[in-house]
């Protein structure tokens, strides 16, 4: 009751997350207000409806799913009961995680930010790379949210996924996104700046551009994330159509002096 979802995720990354843990599964976690800058391009009164399905790989403490719980708050109808809002959440909302230990982390923030009600929420332990249920939920799929690990496989893992077409982490999961995704799902993902111009994304922005009439892209400055020193950019894909002739690209760049204010307003 008086603990915050904010406090928690602080803890969780600031004192409970090893070195080991985090240069194994990458983990780096998402600012509270960039997880609800990419929500709220998405997540709007067209997109609701009672069987909408949010999913967020990679999920870590779950911080882009309480976005969308917050979101969606504010959006059903004020005439449904608490009860009524709660069983909404648990059945549109679902996560994968490898980190157990951050699995459990996850149940808590939703908890928290779904207090009092307990437990219930979907968050499975997988490995998003090599799971037939993520591949099954992703076909359900309304909407995609995900902070992906941003290193590349080492060697002693790409064995693991002979079908894999990038070495780097978060490009080989753009395209597995990309190929269970519903045809009319949408997307938001956090992702190395080098996805806006560099050579190992050439083919998953292809794919993107055929998907989605509309992708915004904002480059980050240094210093949001807590941990990563690399550099980031902000992907969302909305508008899927295979019959677009042309792809409207809105970019911003957002500077280090203007930091404060997009994570405060947007």
């Amino acid at each position: 009751q008086n603990l915050s979802v904010d406090a928690l995720a602080d803890i969780y990354e600031n004192t409970l997350v090893t070195e080991q843990v985090r240069r194994k599964l990458g983990t780096h976690s998402t600012p509270t207000s960039v997880a609800r800058y990419v929500v709220s391009r998405l997540i709007n009164e067209q997109s609701m409806s009672d069987t909408l399905q949010v999913v967020e790989p990679c999920a870590g403490h779950a911080i882009f799913l309480v976005a969308a719980l917050e979101r969606l708050r504010d959006l059903l109808p004020s005439q449904l009961s608490p009860q009524e809002r709660h069983r909404f959440f648990i059945r549109t909302l679902h996560g994968f995680e490898q980190d157990a230990f951050a699995l459990e982390i996850g149940k808590l923030c939703l908890m928290l930010a779904d207090f009092p009600f307990p437990d219930g929420w979907h968050l499975v332990s997988a490995d998003v790379f090599a799971s037939p249920k993520f591949e099954s939920a992703l076909k359900r799929s309304d909407i995609v949210l995900c902070n992906p690990p941003f290193e590349d496989f080492p060697e002693g893992e790409r064995q693991l996924y002979p079908d894999r077409r990038s070495v780097q982490k978060p490009a080989e999961l753009l395209h597995r996104v990309l190929d269970q995704l519903k045809p009319s799902g949408t997307l938001g993902f956090v992702l190395p700046r080098q996805f806006i111009d560099g050579r190992a994304y050439r083919d998953v922005r292809r794919r993107l551009a055929d998907k989605y009439e509309f992708i915004e892209i904002v480059s980050l400055p240094d210093g949001i994330f807590h941990v990563s020193q690399i550099e980031t950019c902000l992907l969302i894909g909305r508008m899927p159509s295979t019959r677009h002739a042309q792809v409207n690209l809105s970019f911003s760049n957002v500077s280090e002096a203007d930091a404060d204010r997009f994570l405060q307003d947007f």
